[in-house]
């Protein structure tokens, strides 16, 4: 079953609103006592003018990094980007394999039917945030599915 997770929680606590769509957007459960757990989505910039996202946190997470993995012969490795450009009127997808956040430090297991907020931060001052579903990782499609070298 795939699961559609509208996520676009928007807190307008006097933060200038992103011009983003967060789409097809989850977080990835894990068995309990893993630390460390992975988000995927995609983000459309819907304005004119590029988004510069340079910091994501979440009250579930000690941190949130925003992470690529590269290969390096027959090995994957996970780098940590200091921020990531948006182009106006495009969408970067954040999937396993390729762009992804890690959520490092989980204050408590995630399971799946749990939900996750993250509060995105922007170069330009703006600010939105996404409730995300806990989608366990058997209910991935298998084509997602990836080796991860942490």
């Amino acid at each position: 079953m795939r699961i559609i997770v509208t996520c676009l929680l928007l807190m307008m606590a006097g933060w200038v609103q992103a011009e983003l769509k967060i789409e097809q957007a989850y977080v990835r459960g894990l068995p309990p006592g893993q630390p460390n757990t992975a988000a995927f989505m995609s983000l459309n910039n819907t304005g004119s003018q590029p988004l510069t996202l340079t910091a994501i946190s979440s009250p579930a997470a000690q941190s949130v990094e925003l992470h690529t993995s590269r290969q390096h012969g027959d090995m994957v490795h996970m780098e940590k980007l200091d921020s990531l450009q948006i182009a106006a009127a495009e969408t970067v997808v954040l999937q396993p394999g390729g762009h992804h956040l890690m959520l490092l430090g989980l204050h408590q297991p995630l399971a799946e039917g749990d939900s996750v907020i993250l509060q995105f931060s922007f170069s330009d001052g703006s600010q939105t945030s996404a409730k995300l579903a806990v989608r366990s990782v058997l209910n991935e499609p298998a084509a997602q599915q990836h080796q991860h070298h942490h």
